[in-house]
């Protein structure tokens, strides 16, 4: 109605050890004990979970489960996760796209196995390489975003390992195949693309992920970067 306002207050149940039994069904049983007490049954509304098909599966997933004695329990599948899964398998669709993102994460990979290299990363760019999380695609952006604006200071890092005499057989190798990539046309090439794709994504990531937002704002977001995407997917815009 017009005039409403909705409070959502967070309250914390608990910690609960699933190690036992991890199945639809187990997780199910544990949830619907913790929450009877609250006659969820007919006041829960709503459920958010990522798209582990333990959870959301919609016919035998923990959500199917709770909507069968809470029909009301409308489930939204979480929509940063969505757009991290839309991300990920869109770029594994492509063999050189796969092969940049992984030479890209790559990059990080050598410096955060070594404590030396990382130093060399300091004092050139005064900036530490932001680490790869598998299970973030968000992670890989930040990575490309520093690459990218870095590029020069990158390529000067590499050459510093490989002309250093103290530099092992195994640091030199590293550095001269991550400086190959730097100095391959496709590579760079791929790496601003999608760097100007990421720059849109992050900020739907941010909002999605916000604590404090707006239902409506955040589906006029998702709209307007959309459009945004698919506009360059023409010449005009793509070479901008």
């Amino acid at each position: 109605c017009v005039g409403c306002v909705w409070l959502w207050v967070e309250r914390f149940l608990g910690f609960f050890n699933v190690s036992e039994d991890r199945t639809a069904e187990g997780l199910f049983n544990l949830m619907n004990s913790v929450l009877q007490k609250f006659d969820f049954k007919t006041k829960l509304i709503g459920q958010c979970y990522d798209g582990a098909s333990v959870m959301a599966g919609h016919l035998n997933g923990v959500q199917a489960k709770i909507k069968e004695v809470a029909p009301m329990a409308l489930f939204t599948h979480c929509l940063a996760h969505r757009l991290n899964l839309v991300l990920q398998h869109g770029c594994s669709a492509n063999t050189k796209c796969r092969v940049f993102f992984a030479n890209m994460t790559g990059i990080s990979a050598y410096f955060h196995n070594s404590t030396s290299r990382s130093n060399v990363v300091d004092t050139i760019i005064g900036k530490r390489v932001p680490q790869f999380v598998q299970t973030r695609w968000s992670s890989r952006s930040k990575i490309i975003n520093l690459v990218v604006d870095k590029w020069k200071e990158f390529q000067n890092v590499f050459e510093v390992i490989i002309n250093d005499s103290n530099s092992s057989s195994e640091f030199v190798c590293g550095a001269s195949g991550h400086l190959k990539h730097l100095n391959d046309f496709d590579f760079a090439f791929l790496g601003q693309i999608f760097n100007s794709i990421f720059l849109l994504t992050d900020i739907l990531f941010n909002t999605l992920q916000n604590k404090s937002f707006d239902m409506e704002y955040c589906l006029r977001k998702i709209d307007s970067i959309y459009d945004l995407i698919k506009k360059k997917r023409n010449d005009t815009e793509f070479l901008k």
